[in-house]
């Protein structure tokens, strides 16, 4: 049951101009308003109240150019969202920044009840290998204790073997002279694991520490 206090009843904090002098009590304890920011909201909950949006799952979605609008950022946060991520490696710095200013206008203009955490993905653009002989499905396996070059000779990009393998380094040209002999590199989801042994002017010769199957483009 909402009750309705006047001035005569309660002494009422001073509030903003704009807003109503009239408080609603719900129960013994908790105050409804218009919230006018996230703190605002945080503030106004009561631990002894039920909550309005009970969740048991976070549901993170990847911003994408075929929904990064306010539309589509609403219609994401209507269907469940509530974790934005944002993959800097590959996302435009000003699409990411119109989404989050539709984002937190969105929750204002709910008035806070569905928030939406930003997570931003900070990751360095991605080192991949080529492709190898016999087309885009074609892998190769590396056995441990092999020997295997990579290269950033563009003629192996789409003509790799078990013994030369292209990677594409346009995101991180340092790469060569970042790495020295001792050194391992991973690739395929850190399945295949590869000993640094000899680093030359555009290839890398390694002993295979760790073997197994390795498609292309990882």
């Amino acid at each position: 049951l909402a009750i309705r206090l006047t001035m005569d009843v309660l002494t009422l904090p001073t509030l903003p101009e704009h807003q109503s002098t009239e408080i609603f009590f719900n129960g013994t304890s908790s105050w409804e308003g218009k919230a006018h920011s996230r703190l605002g909201h945080a503030c106004q909950l009561d631990i002894d109240q039920v909550a309005e949006f009970p969740r048991q799952t976070g549901i993170a979605c990847t911003l994408g150019k075929s929904w990064c609008s306010p539309e589509g950022i609403k219609r994401m946060i209507d269907n469940g969202m509530n974790i934005l991520r944002l993959n800097l490696a590959i996302t435009p710095r000003e699409m990411c920044r119109k989404a989050i200013k539709a984002t937190r206008a969105l929750e204002e203009l709910g008035n806070y009840r569905n928030m939406v955490a930003i997570a931003m993905d900070i990751t360095a653009g991605p080192i991949r290998t080529g492709y190898f002989k016999g087309g885009i499905n074609a892998s190769v396996v590396l056995e441990e204790g092999d020997k295997v070059q990579l290269t950033m000779d563009e003629s192996y990009k789409n003509m790799g073997t078990d013994k030369m393998i292209y990677i594409d380094t346009s995101h991180f040209p340092q790469m060569i002279h970042s790495v020295h002999k001792g050194d391992r590199i991973y690739l395929g989801d850190v399945l295949i694991g590869l000993i640094v042994k000899e680093v030359g002017m555009d290839s890398i010769t390694c002993l295979v520490e760790e073997g197994g199957p390795i498609f292309g483009y990882q």
